[in-house]
């Protein structure tokens, strides 16, 4: 039965714009044209977004419910999406029977934990057309939004984003991928990634979405090197989709509101030229909420 109701979905989540991509297996770097996904006029564009989610516990059930509450555009996942391994099994067991609910209207990005089956094929299998080849970008009402592969070839991750960016006229951009550039968390800042992070904030990322870190940690707007003189892209770590909790250190610079110890939901509501945020527990409460203007 849940293999018949995975087959209505994902046909169901290509009929309402799977996202079109460059070639992440083909050694391809040339940007994408965007796919636009329809969204209702005269109605908000909401986002929400939380990675590491599903890992046996009942935290998955918790973060579901409240998307379900939040009623958003679109589900934008930041990776981890299950644990262990990235084995197919593991999405049927682990995150379908939560948020398998969002299959139709889910932005997905892969993390460490969904690639270690060879070549992601359990992620790529559940996700079908929407996973792309492990990265893509969609045009969602005024933003584009790019989703990036930080367990796969950083570099060539990393020329996508930026090819993709310097093609794009959007005033609003936002680039998901897994693996934090900056964090105070367990893992911390991954300095791997800064090919990543350099792409976004030269091309004019406004906003970037990490998980990685069971956490949420929002930093004021960064320049290329992390600093604050003159940034304009502000990056959210939000690994807080219910896999378990990890402690923050000591917060680094620009990192303006730290949350331990609480699976929630980044809500982002898009306008056409600004943002805003909330960050949600599960228990109803908003933490953290605030708004800017896309540079």
């Amino acid at each position: 039965m849940k293999l018949t109701r995975l087959m209505v979905l994902a046909s169901l989540a290509t009929a309402c714009g799977a996202p079109v991509t460059a070639g992440l297996n083909d050694g391809t770097t040339s940007p994408a044209r965007a796919s636009e996904i329809p969204v209702q006029p005269g109605k908000p564009v909401v986002l929400a977004a939380a990675g590491d989610i599903a890992a046996g516990g009942s935290g998955d059930a918790q973060t579901a419910a409240l998307i379900e509450r939040l009623r958003p555009t679109k589900v934008l996942t930041l990776g981890d999406n299950q644990y262990p391994d990235g084995a197919y099994q593991d999405f049927l067991s682990e995150y379908d029977p939560s948020w398998g609910l969002f299959l139709p209207k889910t932005l997905p990005t892969p993390g460490n934990h969904d690639c270690y089956t060879s070549a992601c094929a359990g992620y790529f299998r559940y996700f079908g057309a929407a996973a792309g080849t492990g990265r893509y970008a969609v045009v969602l009402g005024r933003w584009l939004i790019i989703s990036a592969n930080s367990a796969g070839d950083v570099v060539a991750e990393a020329e996508f984003v930026r090819t993709t960016l310097a093609d794009d006229a959007h005033t609003c951009q936002l680039v998901a991928w897994h693996h934090p550039r900056w964090s105070s968390g367990k893992h911390g800042s991954q300095a791997f990634t800064d090919p990543l992070w350099r792409a976004s904030t030269a091309g004019g990322a406004d906003v970037v979405l990490n998980g990685h870190d069971h956490v949420y940690e929002r930093f004021a707007l960064l320049n290329d090197t992390g600093g604050t003189v003159g940034g304009r892209t502000r990056e959210f770590v939000v690994g807080t989709g219910g896999a378990s909790h990890y402690s923050l250190g000591t917060p680094l610079p620009g990192s303006e509101r730290q949350i331990e110890g609480v699976f929630g939901v980044l809500q982002m509501e898009l306008q056409a030229s600004s943002y805003s945020w909330s960050f949600h527990s599960t228990g109803g409460t908003i933490l953290d909420e605030g708004s800017t203007s896309c540079r």
